[in-house]
């Protein structure tokens, strides 16, 4: 039978030295569910997606992903696995043109160049770049890149999506085409998501539900509105403006 957790972290501790970055942190993520991390700076949200993506390995702790332990594996073998993520300052090859930088993905998940070369432009068109879809990379706003960072972490076909910041140095007139991108991709491809964003308007149409971080340690979890409206969570994060 199959699991019906894509995800289980059973306390998850990582230490750096005498600095503890996380500690004791567990979650059950169903399939095709999204989670909101939240928490502010240096409360343990990029450590814990390091931990999911197999960045870093934890102290102490299990890592459970698609019924099968995860926790010794390499990033390599999570995205082989079916984990993708992208990055809050996107990485593109940017002497490529927006076709090769998702044919790179596609190769090295095991697609001839052949192939390649055609499939990349359903992954463009996808998150809407098909205009830029000859353009080097290095030409792209930083909204675009975020686009690209997107069509480049489905291009590996993922089962679970891990997004950082991906409205972070966007324009805000373009942020709104980007959320929704998002939502298509959770709701017409089924994909399981993970998303650390700070703006909770944005977030609160992507996210079912939300896990508090602060120094480390596990605060409250449960739906968006749950974790927005708990006391603890407005002193130290959102303030009453934002709830």
């Amino acid at each position: 039978m199959t699991d019906a957790n894509l995800l289980r972290l059973k306390d998850i501790s990582v230490r750096f030295g005498g600095l503890t970055a996380l500690n004791g942190i567990s979650l059950d993520l169903r399939r095709n569910a999204s989670l909101g991390l939240l928490g502010p700076n240096g409360a343990g949200k990029t450590t814990l997606f390091n931990v999911i993506a197999g960045a870093v390995r934890p102290s102490t702790g299990r890592v459970t992903f698609d019924g099968r332990d995860v926790t010794g594996d390499a990033t390599s073998a999570r995205s082989r696995a079916g984990v993708a993520r992208t990055f809050q300052i996107t990485q593109p090859f940017i002497s490529l043109t927006v076709r090769e930088n998702v044919m790179v993905a596609l190769t090295a998940a095991g697609m001839a160049m052949r192939q390649a070369h055609g499939a990349a432009a359903e992954y463009v068109d996808f998150v809407g770049l098909r205009a830029k879809i000859d353009d080097a990379a290095s030409g792209l706003s930083t909204g675009q890149r975020k686009r690209l960072e997107l069509a480049r972490a489905l291009a590996t076909r993922p089962k679970l999506l891990l997004l950082d910041e991906v409205t972070g140095g966007v324009d805000r007139p373009s942020i709104p085409g980007l959320v929704e991108t998002i939502r298509a991709l959770h709701a017409e491809r089924g994909l399981t998501m993970v998303v650390v964003e700070h703006h909770m308007d944005f977030l609160g149409a992507l996210v079912d539900e939300a896990l508090f971080l602060d120094q480390g340690e596990q605060l409250v979890s449960g739906s968006l509105a749950q974790v927005a409206a708990d006391a603890r969570v407005r002193d130290i994060y959102l303030g009453d403006a934002h709830v």
